[in-house]
This record gives C-alpha cells, structure tokens and sequence, in this order.
C-alpha cells in the first residue's frame, strides 16, 4: 500500500513539476542537468520515433538511424540516474521539500519507470504531426553526430532556453 501511494506521488508530482517555479535558491547544475538529459533522451527518442512513425517515409533518418541513437543513448542511461535523480528532486521539488525528498529517497527501481514514463509523455504529447518531417529533417543533418553529442546540444538548448525562461532552474555558469 505504502509502495503503490509513494509511487502514485511520486507520479503526480513529475507531472506537475513542468508547472513548477523555481526557487532562486536551487538550481539545477550542468551535470545535473546533463544527467537528466542523458537519462531521459532514449525515452523520449524511442516515444518521438513511434509518434512520428506514421507520417515520415520508410527512409526518414528517425526510422533508419534513430533506432541506433536510441540504442546508444540506453547504454548510458544507468550511468546519468544519479544526476538526473538529483536534478529531477531540484526541479520537482522546488516549490516542496517532501517532494523534493521523495525523489532523493524512493527507490531506484519504483522512481525510472515514473520519470521515463511521465517524461517521455509530457515531451512528446506536444509534437504535432503534421511537423515530424520538419523534425526528422533536423534528425537526418545531426545524424553523423554520436549520441553523446545528441546530450551535449540538448543539454546546452536547455540551458541556454534557462536564461529566459525561469521554469526550468539551471544555475547560472
């Protein structure tokens, strides 16, 4: 019972936290943020590619190399869930310390599902379409890049996007 309420949340608050102010207190570093990039990209990938499936051509670069990048992307995952746990505690609970010590302290097996689930949603829930060819085309100029870089630029789009838009608390450099 305890398990399945922490989970649900846990559930409720990464969906909400998209919604959250930061406080000028706590910010999210640039590993941090890394790591959450890190971690939910083949997520989020994975969900972008089935989403636009139906609308791109059978030699869209998101069909024929996507599938790799993901693959890519899943080897590092492990690795990145202790940055990305940690900025997902900044970012949830900005605006809550219980929420904030929910992530820090759930267990890693009940808290990747919720992240990479809700997550992986929230992203793709606003990619219309009628714009995956527009999206595959930025895919297919990027593809010669390994997926390490795929982090690295979406990491640096975050941040820079940070400075105007004060919903998403990233330290400044």
């Amino acid at each position: 019972m305890f398990r399945s309420a922490t989970t649900i949340a846990a559930a409720m608050a990464l969906l909400t936290a998209s919604q959250a102010q930061a406080a000028a207190t706590t910010c999210m570093t640039q590993v941090e943020v890394r790591g959450m990039v890190a971690y939910i990209m083949p997520s989020a990938m994975g969900a972008l590619i089935e989403r636009c499936r139906p609308a791109l051509k059978s030699d869209a670069a998101m069909l024929t190399r996507g599938p790799q990048i993901v693959s890519e992307l899943q080897a590092g995952q492990s690795a990145a869930f202790p940055m990305a746990r940690s900025a997902f505690a900044k970012f949830s609970g900005a605006d809550n310390k219980a929420t904030a010590d929910l992530f820090r302290t759930m267990p890693e097996s009940t808290l990747r599902p919720i992240i990479e689930g809700a997550m992986s949603n929230e992203l793709v829930a606003n990619v219309q379409v009628k714009n995956c060819a527009d999206i595959d085309r930025v895919f297919g100029t990027l593809q010669p890049l390994p997926a390490s870089n795929f982090v690295d630029l979406i990491t640096q789009v975050l941040t820079i996007a940070a400075r105007e838009d004060h919903k998403l608390p990233i330290c400044a450099d």
